[in-house]
């Protein structure tokens, strides 16, 4: 009886951990900059990651790698994704994120590590008073603003883009579960008009990040067909704090 009270005192303690062990949330610096760079948003305390893209013959369609500090400001950032048009190799130095390879600044930041501008085009980024970017302003063209929304746990929920001839909106039309927010569906749509969707489906490490996805696209019935590169499997190596 002794043993059996001792096992069932070892279990109600280790139930009460995972009772109280849930998801963290995105940081609001990791989740703007998954935004504006294209990579996928990672829960906690992240020292460092490294997300890449490959297609069925192992090459590498996009990577994206990136070190933290433990309060969550990007130190360096390697981002190779050509459906966004970014080659960038960044370090953090000062109030400005700067080229690794010239030392030449790129990016302004703000006190808390946010993004405040781009220097090479004078985009600018607005946060809302969570410390989240919402808006990219565009000091060029206003057809090129970009504005962000985001759920509770700090994952993107609506990206949309005004442009000329009418708005992209892409949507997260489904997640399964908030251990599970990667497995979610995403439309994408003009004037309203599916174009559209992605639907991902992820296994999970213990800080319920996605550390391997198989992504499935697909264009509307009767739409254009969509690039190749999204369907490419992904996979996420994360260390933590």
């Amino acid at each position: 009886m002794k043993n059996a009270a001792a096992l069932m005192g070892l279990a109600l303690f280790f139930w009460g951990c995972e009772a109280q062990a849930g998801p963290q949330p995105v940081n609001p610096i990791f989740a703007s900059y998954s935004n504006v760079f294209g990579f996928e948003p990672v829960r906690g305390k992240v020292k460092s990651f490294l997300q890449q893209q490959r297609d069925e013959n192992g090459a590498l369609s996009s990577s994206f790698q990136a070190n933290l500090s433990e309060t969550g400001c990007f130190e360096s950032l390697k981002v190779v994704a050509p459906l966004m048009g970014l080659n960038v190799d960044l370090i953090k130095k000062g109030s400005y994120l700067v080229n690794r390879s010239d030392q030449k600044g790129r990016y302004s930041l703000r006190d808390n590590c946010l993004l405040e501008s781009n220097l090479d085009d004078n985009t600018r980024y607005i946060a809302n008073n969570k410390g989240f970017i919402t808006v990219v302003i565009n000091g060029e063209k206003s057809g090129k603003n970009v504005y962000f929304q985001y759920d509770a746990s700090g994952f993107p929920s609506r990206v949309s883009q005004p442009t000329a001839k009418g708005p992209f909106v892409a949507t997260i039309t489904g997640t399964e579960s908030d251990e599970k927010k990667r497995n979610n569906t995403i439309q994408t749509r003009f004037k309203g008009v599916l174009l559209g969707e992605v639907v991902t489906r992820c296994e999970y490490d213990d800080h319920f990040n996605a550390t391997h996805c198989t992504i499935e696209s697909q264009p509307a019935a009767g739409g254009k067909s969509m690039p190749k590169e999204l369907d490419d499997p992904e996979t996420t190596q994360i260390e933590y704090y």
